[in-house]
């Protein structure tokens, strides 16, 4: 799991790529490719 800064970077990341909101904290799922798995902190 790699925790990323921004959002806008998570989106352009991969095309497959889907933001989903879990227990308040922001995940960035790849769907093409299940191990990929980012977390969106906020500052």
């Amino acid at each position: 799991m790699q925790v990323l800064n921004s959002l806008r970077n998570a989106k352009q990341r991969h095309p497959d790529c889907q933001i989903v909101k879990r227990k308040g904290r922001l995940y960035v799922i790849c769907k093409t490719n299940k191990g990929r798995l980012y977390v969106i902190c906020k500052m």
